[in-house]
């Protein structure tokens, strides 16, 4: 019996409290891929997937004067930057700079090129 309850406890947790990595060093991994491969690398091992985010704080801002969310861009160091959308209540007391970090849900990326240069970076975009 004992032995049921904890399977079934395990089966109806909800599968988001599990971070799959860190996206950051993760992200890292595509940097250096074509876009066929990077498209295809996101698809596979990183949509809808949770990763914890850890970074510096780029910008906080509120998503809209309707809602109580706010995107924070976590900027990682290394050429992988996260907009978060939370509705967190301590990310009104955010500053440019501090260090934070975020479990949640990427649902999609872009890259680009940083300006007048070859050199690409990636940005994702997530929930928690």
């Amino acid at each position: 019996m004992k032995r049921f309850l904890l399977v079934l406890t395990l089966f109806l947790m909800p599968s988001q409290v599990f971070a799959s990595g860190d996206i950051c060093s993760f992200g890292e991994k595509t940097l250096n891929q074509t876009s066929f491969e990077l498209k295809d690398f996101f698809e596979d091992e990183i949509k809808d997937g949770t990763f914890r985010v850890d970074g510096r704080v780029r910008n906080v801002s509120p998503k809209s004067s309707a809602t109580s969310l706010y995107d924070v861009k976590i900027d990682c160091g290394n050429d992988i930057i996260v907009v978060v959308a939370t509705g967190s209540s301590h990310v009104e007391k955010l500053r440019v700079g501090d260090r934070e970090s975020f479990d949640c849900k990427i649902y999609k990326y872009i890259r680009r090129f940083y300006r007048a240069s070859d050199k690409v970076y990636i940005k994702f975009w997530c929930f928690d």
